[in-house]
């Protein structure tokens, strides 16, 4: 962490210190300083000296960054909670001002689609159908993408 020269380094490696005290996985703590990194290098790049003049603004305008970067919604929603968790710490320690938890940003993740069935999967159930009824009902959820309560 000496070569970053992060904008509040000395609240970070308290935090990520918590952390380990809190007995966090290391895999944890290393995505959390990562995610840190990214955002006070974003924040420095936007000309803020010190962490207790982050605002709402800043937050939105990081997410956005991020998304601009090509980042994937589950990983901008991640960083996001991740730079939460540090200003609650900012914010437990009077450095930050309260009303950044107040209305905290969401990031919308899309529901992921059904995955299809194998081809090997759908002839082995095929194989095991033996009314012509039953057939016919599993061919027409599976080629129409049905669910079985719309049969």
């Amino acid at each position: 962490m000496g070569k970053n020269d992060l904008l509040g380094e000395p609240y970070v490696k308290d935090y990520l210190n918590d952390q380990k005290r809190r007995n966090c996985r290391p895999n944890t703590i290393r995505c959390n300083f990562s995610t840190l990194k990214l955002f006070l290098s974003y924040l420095k790049e936007r000309g803020r000296t010190s962490l207790e003049t982050i605002t709402q603004e800043d937050l939105s305008s990081f997410i956005e960054y991020e998304q601009d970067r090509g980042m994937q919604p589950n990983t901008v929603y991640s960083r996001l909670r991740w730079i939460y968790a540090f200003v609650s710490y900012l914010v437990d320690r009077d450095v930050a001002h309260p009303n950044l938890l107040k209305r905290k940003l969401r990031v919308k993740i899309p529901e992921a689609l059904p995955r299809a069935m194998d081809p090997e999967d759908v002839q082995q159930l095929l194989a095991v159908l033996e009314k012509p009824r039953d057939r016919a009902m599993i061919l027409v959820l599976l080629r129409t993408g049905m669910r079985i309560g719309e049969l």
